[in-house]
């Protein structure tokens, strides 16, 4: 597979991965984020980490860079974790719709 192609669906993957841990209402997940709100409230660091993009983001992207890099020996693994970190924020806020549902 090439390189460049095997980045972008890492990043790609990071940014999915992202919108559907924060963003989704798939139930499990939306019952979690709720559970994080209601056990520390709106406004504590966990209820911020658990549903800021740029934050999960960046765990995200390095656990999928991780299995790319296991797989596929990828070169550059932390410059690609921080590329994919990014794009994973960038396109889960930027993306239509990107209001949590209620």
């Amino acid at each position: 597979m090439s390189t460049w192609l095997l980045v972008v669906l890492v990043g790609l993957a990071s940014a999915r991965l992202t919108r559907l841990l924060v963003l989704d209402a798939l139930p499990p997940l939306a019952v979690a984020r709720m559970r994080v709100r209601e056990r520390w409230g709106d406004d504590s660091w966990q209820a911020y980490l658990a549903h800021c993009p740029w934050c999960v983001g960046v765990y995200v992207a390095a656990a999928v860079t991780a299995a790319a890099t296991a797989c596929y020996g990828m070169p550059a693994p932390v410059l690609v974790w921080l590329t994919a970190a990014w794009l994973a924020g960038f396109l889960t806020v930027i993306e239509p719709g990107a209001q949590e549902p209620n």
